[in-house]
C-alpha cells in the first residue's frame, strides 16, 4: 500500500476499512450514521490512485451525486477527475444514451472524460425532450377520462404506469389500457418522462446500441432505493466485467410506492452478483438513548438484514413522547421546543420538525412564524403559498391601502363573477363606497351582487376604523371570520384559522427577543417570507440558524440535534393505507436524523403510535414538559 493510498484510509475504522479493502463485487449494509458516505469517497479516492481504474457513482439525488464527487476529488486530487464520472441514476444514463463532457466551471475539472470519450449516439444526436411534471399528470388524468375510470387516483394511476412500463404485468386490463393510452398521448407529444431515460437506455444495454459506461468499477448509492430498471442497468455492467458495490440499508427503505425494490432487491444484488455482504454497524451520529429505541423499533420487522447497531457517542441523548389535547396545543409546543433548539445548539443544523405529510406541518409553520422563529420548507410546500393566506394578505393590504388588483381578489372569493368585477370596478374605481341605487342600475348591476358589494364596504370600512383606533386583533377576526364563511371546505377553513394566527399583533416578550408588532407589521413580515421562497440555501458557517420542517420522507439522509416528530399515533405512524414493515422503517429513518434529543408527539382522541410502545421511549406527563421544554435542557 502506498503512502497516499494509507493516507487516504488511515481514518477509516475496522468495519470501513474491509470495505475499503473488498476488490470484489460488494454488498454494503450502511446503518444510519455510520459514514458511509466518508467510506465510499475515500474507497473510491484509493482506488484512483491506480491510473489503470475508472470509476462510475450513482446516487438518487444531485446534492448527494455533488457531495460525494467533492469528497472523492478532494482526496484523489484534481488529476484523477477525468476517470471520476458521479451523478444520479437519470443524469449518468442519459449520458450514456447522448455523450457529453461533463465540465466543472468550464475551465478546471473534466469529470469523466475518459469514461465518455469515444462513446457512440445510438439515439443521434436531437437529445430526449422531457415532459414537464404539469403535463405528465395531466397525460394520466386524459388516460383515466378516455377509460371513465373514476376509482383510481391520479397518484395511483402514475404508480400503476410505471410499473407497467417497468416491466410488471398488469393486474387488470384496464391498467394495460391505461398505461398505452399514456404511451401514445408522450409519443404524439415527442416527449418522454423520467423512466424513459432509464427504460430506452436499458432497451440499448439490451440490444448492444448502448454500450456499458468504460468503467471498471460501479458505485451504486441508497441501493435499497433501486428499482427494477436500476436493477438492470448494474445487471448490464456486471455481464461487462465491471466490478459493483452497493452501499444501503433495507432498514431506511421507505420508498416501496415508488417500486424500490428494498430488502428483496439487495438480496437480488447478492445473489445475482456473488457480492460479499459487509456492515456498517457504528453509529456516529446519535446517542445510545435514541439509537436504543429505533433499534428496539426496527427489530419488529421480519423482512431485514439482522444487523447490531452501536451508538459510538455512548450515553448522553434525550428521548420522550407527550400527547396533546389538540394538533393546535402540539403545533405551538413543537414551536416552542424548536425556538429554544436554536438557542442550545451550536450546529449548522440544529433542529427539524418532522410530520408524515406536509398538511400536519402548516399549523407548526404557522406558529414559527407568529413567534418570529426562523425557520424553512421544502419550495412549494409552505403554507405561506396556499389560496387562504394569500387571500389573507390581499384582505389586510385592502384594509391598510386599497388598490383595484385587491378589489377584484377579494370580491372574486366572495364568488363574484367576473363580468360584474368589470363592472364594478369601472364604477367605483378601486375605492369603497356604498354607491347610490341608480348607480348600479346604470352599469347594469343586478340586486344580489350589489348587496354583496355594500355588504364588502361596510366591512372593510369598519375595519379602517378598527385599524386606526388600534383594534388589531379585532380586525384579524372579523376578516378570518368573513373569509372563511367563504371557504370551500374543511380544510380552507382550517387553513384560514391557522392564517389568522400568522396576523395576530404580537405583544413584545424581551426574554425571547420578539418585538412588539402591528397587523400592518404582521402583513410586512409575511410578504417577505413570502418573496423568499426561491432564494437558494444559505451555507457555511456565518449561514443562519434555521428550524427546518419536512416530512419523514423528506428527513432522509438529513441529521440534527434535535428531532420533533408529529403525529405519532395509530393511522398517521403507520398509516391505515401503508404497508406496517415499510411503516415501521418510514419510524426508524424519523427517529435516527437526532443526534442529541428525540421528541415524538400525539394530539387529538387517536391512541398513539404501536411504535411508541415497541421504542420503549417514556412518556412525558409533567406540567412543565407540556409547555414544550426540551427534554435535554
Amino acid at each position: 500500500m502506498s503512502d497516499t493510498i494509507a493516507r487516504i484510509l488511515a481514518p477509516l475504522n475496522d468495519e470501513q476499512m474491509a470495505v475499503a479493502n473488498c476488490q470484489g463485487n460488494c454488498l454494503v449494509i450502511a446503518g444510519p450514521g455510520s459514514g458511509k458516505t466518508n467510506t465510499i469517497s475515500r474507497k473510491i479516492a484509493a482506488t484512483l490512485q491506480d491510473p489503470s481504474e475508472r470509476i462510475a457513482a450513482v446516487t438518487f439525488t444531485r446534492e448527494a451525486a455533488l457531495e460525494l464527487r467533492a469528497r472523492t476529488i478532494a482526496l484523489a486530487g484534481k488529476e484523477a477527475a477525468s476517470r471520476l464520472l458521479v451523478g444520479t441514476f437519470h443524469s449518468v444514463m442519459n449520458l450514456m444514451s447522448f455523450p457529453e463532457l461533463g465540465i466543472n466551471n468550464g475551465r478546471e475539472m473534466v469529470f469523466g472524460r475518459d469514461i465518455i470519450a469515444g462513446r457512440p449516439w445510438p439515439f443521434g444526436k436531437t437529445k430526449w425532450k422531457i415532459v414537464k411534471e404539469g403535463l405528465r399528470r395531466s397525460y394520466i388524468q386524459r388516460a383515466l377520462a378516455e377509460l371513465s375510470i373514476d376509482d383510481i387516483t391520479l397518484e395511483d394511476a402514475s404508480r400503476i404506469i410505471e410499473q407497467v412500463k417497468g416491466g410488471t404485468s398488469a393486474t387488470e386490463l384496464r391498467h394495460e389500457q391505461m398505461t398505452q393510452i399514456y404511451t401514445d398521448i408522450m409519443n404524439r407529444q415527442k416527449v418522454i418522462d423520467f423512466q424513459d431515460i432509464l427504460l430506452k437506455t436499458n432497451d440499448g444495454l439490451e440490444s448492444g446500441a448502448v454500450p456499458p459506461l468504460n468503467v471498471t468499477r460501479l458505485f451504486i448509492d441508497e441501493y435499497q432505493d433501486t428499482d427494477k430498471p436500476q436493477f438492470d442497468m448494474a445487471t448490464a455492467h456486471y455481464r461487462a466485467n465491471v466490478i459493483l458495490t452497493g452501499v444501503g440499508d433495507d432498514d431506511q427503505s421507505i420508498y416501496g410506492f415508488r417500486n424500490a425494490l428494498g430488502y428483496e432487491g439487495m438480496l437480488m444484488f447478492e445473489r445475482s452478483f456473488n457480492a460479499e455482504r459487509l456492515m456498517l454497524g457504528n453509529n456516529y451520529r446519535s446517542h445510545a438513548e435514541i439509537v436504543g429505541a429505533a433499534t428496539k423499533v426496527i427489530n419488529n420487522n421480519l423482512d431485514r438484514v439482522d444487523k447490531n447497531l452501536v451508538a459510538m457517542k455512548g450515553a448522553g441523548g434525550k428521548t420522550a413522547w407527550k400527547t396533546f389535547k389538540t394538533q393546535e396545543d402540539e403545533a405551538r409546543a413543537a414551536a416552542l421546543y424548536a425556538g429554544e433548539a436554536l438557542k442550545l445548539s451550536t450546529s449548522d443544523q440544529p433542529c427539524a420538525i418532522f410530520a408524515r405529510n406536509n398538511r400536519r406541518l402548516n399549523e407548526v409553520e404557522g406558529r414559527l412564524q407568529s413567534l418570529g422563529i426562523p425557520y424553512r420548507r421544502p419550495p412549494g410546500e409552505s403554507i405561506l403559498h396556499t389560496v387562504e393566506v394569500m387571500i389573507f394578505c390581499a384582505a389586510i393590504q385592502g384594509i391598510v391601502k386599497p388598490e383595484k388588483k385587491v378589489i377584484d381578489q377579494l370580491l372574486s372569493w366572495c364568488r363574484v363573477d367576473e363580468q360584474n368585477i368589470v363592472k364594478l370596478e369601472k364604477l367605483f374605481r378601486g375605492t369603497f363606497l356604498l354607491g347610490q341605487a341608480e348607480d348600479f342600475a346604470r352599469a347594469n348591476i343586478e340586486d344580489s351582487v350589489k348587496e354583496k358589494w355594500r355588504e364588502f364596504v361596510k366591512r372593510f370600512t369598519g375595519w379602517q376604523s378598527s385599524l386606526a383606533a388600534g383594534a388589531d386583533t379585532l380586525l384579524v377576526y372579523g376578516v378570518c371570520e368573513w373569509l372563511t364563511s367563504y371557504a370551500p371546505d374543511k380544510r380552507s377553513e382550517n387553513v384560514f384559522q391557522i392564517a389568522r394566527d400568522m396576523f395576530m399583533p404580537r405583544r413584545a416578550d424581551p426574554e425571547r427577543g420578539i418585538m412588539a408588532q402591528t397587523v400592518q407589521d404582521r402583513l410586512t413580515a409575511i410578504k417577505i417570507a413570502q418573496s423568499k421562497r426561491d432564494e437558494k440555501k444559505p451555507e457555511g458557517p456565518d449561514a443562519p440558524k434555521v428550524v427546518e420542517l419536512m416530512t419523514a420522507h423528506g428527513s432522509k439522509g438529513l441529521e440534527f440535534d434535535y428531532v420533533w416528530v408529529l403525529g405519532a399515533e395509530d393511522e398517521v405512524f403507520p398509516s391505515k393505507d401503508g404497508s406496517l414493515e415499510e411503516e415501521r422503517r418510514l419510524m426508524f429513518v424519523a427517529m435516527t436524523r437526532a443526534r442529541k434529543d428525540l421528541m415524538l408527539s400525539t394530539s387529538g382522541t387517536k391512541p398513539p403510535s404501536a411504535f411508541l410502545k415497541e421504542s420503549g421511549i417514556e412518556r412525558i406527563v409533567s406540567q412543565e414538559d407540556a409547555n414544550g421544554s426540551l427534554p435535554g435542557a
